[in-house]
C-alpha cells in the first residue's frame, strides 16, 4: 500500500516537534506558528502563574517556621514599574537566551536546558532578594520553553513573546505588592 500524501506531511511535521513534557503540551509549537502570539504568551503566563500558586502556597507555610528576609520598601513609583515590567524582562530576556544558547552546547534536549535555565535563575533570583525568590524556578522554565520552542522560529519572535510573558508576570507581582501595601 502506497501512503497517502496526508500521512506523509503528518509524519514529516512529527519528525519536527520538540520533545514535550505532558504539562507543557499546549505550549509547544510545532512546524508553524500559532494562530495569536499574544494569545501563546498569555497561555505561557497561565501556566506559569497557575504553577506558581501552590509554590507561593507552600513558601506562605515556611515562613510560619523560618523568618522571611528584609525587603528594602521600593517607591512604586511609574519609572519603577516601567523597569519591572518592561526593561528588567527585555534585559532578562536576551541573558536568559544567552544562558539557553549556552546550556545548549551542553545538551540538545530542550528540557534539560528548561531545567537548567530554571535553577540558574531561581538560584540568582534567590541570591539578589532572598530565599523565597526560589519560586521565581517554575516560572523561568516556562518562559525558557517558551524560548527553546520559539527560538527556531526567530530570535525577535523569541525575544518579543518570552519577555511579554515575563512582563505579565512583574506586572501581576508588583500589582500586588501595591494593594498589600
Amino acid at each position: 500500500m502506497i501512503p497517502s500524501a496526508s500521512r506523509t506531511k503528518a509524519a514529516a511535521k512529527d519528525r519536527h516537534r520538540l520533545p514535550v513534557p505532558p504539562v507543557l503540551s499546549a505550549l509547544s509549537i510545532r512546524a508553524s506558528a500559532p494562530r495569536s502570539w499574544t494569545a501563546y504568551a498569555v497561555q505561557a503566563w497561565l501556566l506559569e502563574t497557575a504553577g506558581n500558586i501552590p509554590l507561593i502556597g507552600l513558601l506562605c507555610v515556611l515562613t510560619r517556621f523560618v523568618k522571611l528576609p528584609e525587603y528594602p520598601d521600593h517607591n512604586m513609583d511609574a519609572s519603577f514599574l516601567i523597569g519591572a515590567v518592561v526593561i528588567g524582562p527585555l534585559v532578562e530576556t536576551v541573558l536568559l537566551g544567552a544562558l539557553l544558547t549556552l546550556l545548549g552546547i551542553f545538551t540538545a534536549r530542550p528540557r534539560l536546558q528548561a531545567a537548567g535555565s530554571a535553577v540558574i535563575w531561581g538560584l540568582a533570583h534567590a541570591l539578589l532578594i532572598g530565599w523565597p525568590a526560589v519560586v521565581t524556578a517554575w516560572g523561568f522554565f516556562v518562559m525558557s520553553w517558551v524560548w527553546v520552542s520559539v527560538r527556531p522560529i526567530s530570535y525577535a519572535r523569541a525575544l518579543a513573546v518570552t519577555a511579554f510573558v515575563h512582563g505579565l508576570t512583574n506586572a501581576l507581582v508588583f500589582g500586588l505588592a501595591m494593594i498589600a501595601k
